[in-house]
């Protein structure tokens, strides 16, 4: 089972959800019955096989202006969010799974607050690159829908790393920046 588990996850191109392996393990030929639910079976997606997949050099990134116009014209607007997030889902890009565990996560739930957090974590070289190193001690991220809306500077850092957070495809429908620490 392992082997066809790996051969599944290989043509996916990507890590499953729980709710996607719950599936397909209810499906599979040796599988009588599934003991654990999505939400387990999400975190230990992420956990065990989550490392494999923060590879940033195996990530499609896959790029659709109209649709990126579309959500800067109207940054509140989830559908267009869902919608984008679906494009990108569709060609294997991890930030369509974050848009939708972000826009889930925006309900509040303590349950999807932590998929969108441990999705977050799995892919932050991906998402983050080298900035990931400033958050939380110099930065904080302010998420909205799967995506940067606010950025607060508590600590200096230098222009390169400026340039590099603003540069982030999380943050390309930035709204908010807040510096507060002192210039001396």
């Amino acid at each position: 089972m392992g082997r066809d588990l790996a051969q599944w996850v290989s043509q996916l191109g990507r890590l499953p959800s729980g709710g996607e392996l719950e599936e397909w393990l209810e499906e599979h030929r040796l599988v009588s019955e599934v003991y654990v639910g999505a939400e387990a079976l999400d975190q230990a997606l992420h956990r065990h096989l989550g490392p494999a997949f923060a590879r940033p050099e195996l990530v499609q990134r896959a790029r659709h202006p109209g649709l990126e116009a579309l959500i800067a014209r109207s940054p509140g607007s989830v559908e267009h969010c869902l919608v984008y997030s679906d494009w990108l889902q569709e060609r294997s890009d991890p930030l369509g799974e974050l848009i939708a565990l972000g826009v889930a996560a925006a309900g509040g739930a303590a349950s999807e607050v932590g998929r969108f957090e441990r999705h977050l974590k799995s892919h932050e070289a991906y998402f983050l690159g080298s900035v990931a190193r400033y958050v939380p001690d110099a930065v904080s991220l302010g998420w909205r829908f799967g995506l940067v809306h606010a950025i607060a500077a508590t600590a200096k850092l230098d222009p390169r790393a400026w340039e590099q957070l603003l540069q982030l495809r999380v943050c390309q429908f930035l709204h908010e920046i807040t510096i507060s620490f002192e210039l001396a």
